[in-house]
């Protein structure tokens, strides 16, 4: 009877500490698939927020680059096109200095044409005019 007894007893003993034990190991368990189950979700969240994130920063640098790119390029087509500008202005003023230059000297030339066609044309009608004249200029003569 004794050893019945104690037989049921250490089974009763055993059962309880093999309950306790499962009991335990499945309370570990749960503990560590739930903090797992955590992690994973956490890791899953941290990931989203990043890939967020990284496409927002992505986006904002893009157009940051692209702004610079396009202020850069609107900046140079300004300084070639006020470049192209000047020069067209220069080479027209250049071209409107020779023109007036040219026109200075034609003047200038008529000018000392027209003076010189003056002078011979009055001395061919003085020449004339004293040829033709019908004055007598009066010579002394000697009449013996």
């Amino acid at each position: 009877l004794l050893e019945s007894l104690l037989v049921y007893l250490i089974e009763s003993l055993l059962e309880s500490l093999l309950e306790i034990l499962l009991e335990s190991l499945l309370e570990s368990l749960l503990e560590s698939l739930l903090v797992r189950l955590v992690v994973c979700l956490l890791v899953y969240l941290l990931e989203c927020l990043l890939e967020s994130l990284l496409e927002s920063l992505l986006e904002i640098l893009l157009e940051s680059l692209l702004e610079i790119l396009l202020e850069s390029l609107l900046e140079s087509l300004l300084e070639s096109l006020l470049v192209y500008l000047i020069e067209s202005l220069l080479e027209s003023l250049l071209v409107r200095l020779v023109v007036c230059r040219l026109v200075y000297l034609l003047e200038s030339l008529l000018v000392h044409l027209l003076e010189y066609l003056h002078s011979t044309v009055l001395l061919l009608v003085l020449k004339d005019r004293l040829e033709n004249s019908s004055c007598c200029v009066a010579y002394p003569t000697t009449t013996m």
